[in-house]
């Protein structure tokens, strides 16, 4: 995964990144302003990364994928962001932070409940006091990708995207074959398995509690709303301590 996906992998994003930024600096602000270090975990191509760079947060990237960081060190060098290639299961001591996020449902690719509260308890003992994260719903694995099928068609690419839902293991598994142009009317064939698991929300919270953090409160995607049944993502807020009624009054409308 995300090898040969990481040269185009930016050419395919439809996720309007500088928001996100925003929305998550709009979290930071309900927790008084008190965040400056930040890790991003799983940072891919370092899109959030750089865009919370942009807003003045000193960060560090972590992400599995090799191919992936080599895209992410040439967009956040003019912040000077160091850059680690690890596994968030087995995160070492990486100094300290304030505050750690990982979105773009990078832990849906977790695929069983024991790797999911390893990675809780990993951000948990490096002491941020918030933790930021998404992850994509039942609803929207289930329901919305499901057993269907996408096709995408550019100029320079294309890819066909299989799905389907097994509702045994609520794993929903992603075939993805691409096209990619290299030169005149030559094309390359790559393809990529993909697996994410649908969680229950009530799973999420029992492994949070269980790691040491509170869920201060579950949004619908990255906007100041409380999540619905229909929510297609999940933006969930935790942190080290019960939340301030104060937090909620500030965040959610």
């Amino acid at each position: 995964m995300y090898q040969d996906l990481a040269v185009v992998y930016d050419q395919l994003a439809t996720i309007d990144y500088g928001q996100w930024a925003g929305f998550i600096d709009h979290i930071f602000q309900a927790v008084g302003g008190k965040v400056h270090k930040v890790l991003d975990l799983a940072c891919g191509t370092g899109n959030i990364t750089c865009e919370l760079a942009r807003l003045g947060y000193q960060m560090t990237g972590v992400d599995l994928s090799e191919a992936m960081l080599s895209v992410a060190e040439s967009k956040l060098r003019p912040w000077g962001v160091p850059l680690l290639q690890g596994d968030m299961r087995e995160l070492p001591l990486l100094g300290e932070f304030d505050a750690v996020v990982c979105t773009s449902d990078s832990l849906n690719y977790l695929l069983n409940a024991s790797e999911l509260a390893q990675v809780f308890s990993a951000v948990h003992r490096l002491e941020p006091d918030i933790f930021v994260f998404d992850l994509n719903t039942p609803h929207y694995l289930a329901e919305i990708l499901g057993n269907n099928s996408f096709q995408h068609l550019e100029d320079d690419l294309a890819y066909i995207w299989d799905n389907s839902f097994a509702k045994g293991t609520a794993i929903c598994t992603m075939e993805l074959t691409f096209f990619l142009q290299q030169g005149g009317s030559s094309y390359r064939r790559f393809d990529e398995t993909h697996r994410e698991k649908a969680y229950a929300l009530s799973t999420v919270r029992e492994l949070l509690q269980q790691s040491g953090w509170y869920l201060w409160e579950v949004l619908d995607g990255y906007a100041a709303r409380s999540a619905i049944p229909e929510s297609e993502r999940w933006v969930c807020v935790a942190g080290r301590k019960p939340v301030l009624d104060s937090f909620r009054q500030y965040l959610v409308k």
